[in-house]
């Protein structure tokens, strides 16, 4: 641990681990060396995280400057089964993006996410997160969580509805990935917040699209979906990606209020 003392103390602001085998005491012992200092970033990626029996208390946490958490493609059973990684929970009340991509994450839960208050972007794709376990995340959307969330990557997980309730109290979200995940159908309606401008449901086994999607888009990405027509007023709409579907026409032109505000149409690869 000397040399990271020493980069600390230097001021460092950034500190990035890579192929690496960690235990879980030695993550919280970096805590303790990380806090009072200057970090504005910490990434762990392509490492293997263990549990050991060595403990390790957990100093008062000081890290005021910490902006970006990244870990990504670490190995570790049963992420949120570990208590000690607790921890990054008590790491997260100054972050504004975070990272935990395929991290073998199931759930976070409510009263983890209700630390997360100045977060803005959050990517937890490729991971096992479930419908149910969603719901726990965002407090069954009931409670006041991010509320400062402009982006959210929920893609390549284990979700088999659209919720939009739980998103409704996020005024500032602008962004939503939840693309390959597998969805056999849409609600007839949803409540989205005003805010949305861009929804990526690509690659999520759609075979149609109701008025469910929210007014608001400014971009939508359906493709490689089974859809046989699209036919959804979205008045606002920019660009709009549907290749790689069963579509028989092209979406008619009176569904735009203005086709010169449809910048972009990709719909390669429909059996026209």
């Amino acid at each position: 641990m000397f040399p990271l003392h020493v980069a600390i103390k230097r001021g460092a602001t950034g500190l990035s681990f890579k192929n690496v085998n960690m235990s879980v005491s030695a993550c919280v012992q970096l805590t303790n060396i990380f806090s009072g200092s200057e970090l504005t970033s910490v990434a762990i990626e392509d490492s293997h995280i263990f549990k050991n029996e060595e403990e390790v208390r957990l100093h008062h946490i000081n890290l005021k400057s910490l902006e970006v958490i990244v870990l990504k493609n670490i190995d570790i059973h049963s992420f949120y089964r570990v208590p000690e990684l607790n921890f990054i929970k008590n790491m997260m009340k100054p972050v504004r993006r975070t990272s935990m991509i395929n991290t073998k994450v199931f759930a976070i839960p409510c009263q983890s996410t209700i630390h997360f208050t100045n977060l803005e972007v959050l990517d937890i794709s490729d991971n096992t997160i479930a419908d149910r376990t969603l719901m726990e995340m965002m407090c069954y959307g009931k409670e006041d969580v991010l509320l400062n969330l402009r982006t959210l990557n929920i893609s390549k997980n284990s979700l088999s509805s659209i919720n939009s309730k739980l998103f409704t109290r996020l005024e500032k979200l602008e962004n939503l990935d939840m693309s390959r995940n597998s969805f056999d159908s849409m609600p007839s309606t949803c409540s989205w917040p005003a805010s949305l401008k861009f929804l990526n449901l690509s690659s999520t086994s759609l075979p149609e699209v109701t008025s469910c999607l929210p007014q608001s888009l400014q971009i939508l990405d359906l493709s490689r979906n089974k859809l046989t027509v699209f036919n959804i007023e979205l008045p606002l709409l920019k660009e709009l990606y549907i290749s790689g579907n069963k579509l028989g026409n092209l979406p008619d032109g009176h569904l735009y209020v203005s086709l010169a505000s449809l910048r972009v149409l990709e719909a390669a690869g429909n059996p026209y």
